[in-house]
């Protein structure tokens, strides 16, 4: 997810994927370019990052 997408800070975004990952929500898939995409590891919807703060 850019910043672009979610209209916040790039700080924000690097903190809330942080914080999805620790808590095992996402996980990296990384490609053979430099892209990372970021894969959910849920049942459910993806809580939205500004519910993160």
């Amino acid at each position: 997810m850019r910043e672009a997408d979610t209209r916040l800070p790039p700080g924000v975004v690097k903190k809330a994927l942080k914080q999805l990952a620790q808590a095992k929500l996402i996980t990296e898939l990384k490609t053979m370019g430099d892209a990372v995409i970021y894969v959910p590891l849920l049942t459910e919807e993806i809580p939205g990052l500004h519910t993160l703060r």
